[in-house]
């Protein structure tokens, strides 16, 4: 009873001064959804970005690269005489070579190859994975992997054999050469410098 006329009187005092009560306001809704942008459900949460494909024909260098083999050339210190096979200077060939890291002191790469007549002019392959250290001039590295070879038949009885080799790359804007070094280890014809040029394709789309 006491309650009511004092509240009673409340509002009467407060009519007469012109003030009225203030009116209650609207609870605030704190699950109010945050706007999204284009393209995204209300209140979802933004996804990241799906793993694609980025075809391309620049090399990217901050990014992993797919590239084009196009084998050709291979300057033999020695072209052997008339007591050895005289040696071919161009083992065309194509291939393939994907990155499995790019970092700013390393490139470590997946590669194959097929060439149609080798330097002995006959069919060859080879699959491998090469490493490389980075440089401000060039990328210093070994390739290492197996080598198929037809005359690998007449000195070990079997067309497969290992291969560790030197290897040097530069990267240019839309290419990369290769130089791999082979050492005389079977002969002395099979000295040479080999050179490979590397067309990119692109690459992944997503961060290591």
């Amino acid at each position: 009873m006491i309650l009511m006329c004092f509240l009673a009187a409340g509002s009467g005092i407060s009519l007469l001064s012109g003030n009225p009560l203030p009116e209650p306001t609207e609870p605030v809704d704190s699950t109010e959804k945050l706007p999204t942008q284009e393209g995204e459900e209300e209140g979802s949460v933004p996804s990241e970005k799906k793993p694609g494909f980025e075809w391309g024909l620049k090399i990217r260098p901050d990014q992993r690269n797919l590239f084009l083999n196009l084998n050709g050339y291979a300057w033999h210190l020695k072209k052997g005489d008339e007591s050895e096979e005289k040696v071919n200077d161009w083992p065309l060939g194509l291939g393939l070579t994907y990155e499995l890291k790019r970092k700013k002191s390393y490139i470590w790469t997946v590669d194959g190859d097929l060439f149609f007549v080798d330097s002995n002019n006959d069919f060859a392959a080879a699959l491998g994975s090469t490493i490389l250290w980075r440089t401000k001039i060039v990328d210093i590295g070994l390739r290492g992997g197996l080598l198929y070879k037809q005359n690998f038949v007449d000195e070990w009885g079997f067309p497969l054999g290992p291969v560790l080799l030197p290897t040097m790359q530069r990267d240019f804007k839309y290419f990369s050469l290769k130089v791999v070094y082979i050492p005389p280890v079977r002969k002395s014809t099979d000295e040479q410098f080999f050179f490979q040029v590397l067309i990119p394709l692109g690459g992944p789309t997503h961060q290591e």
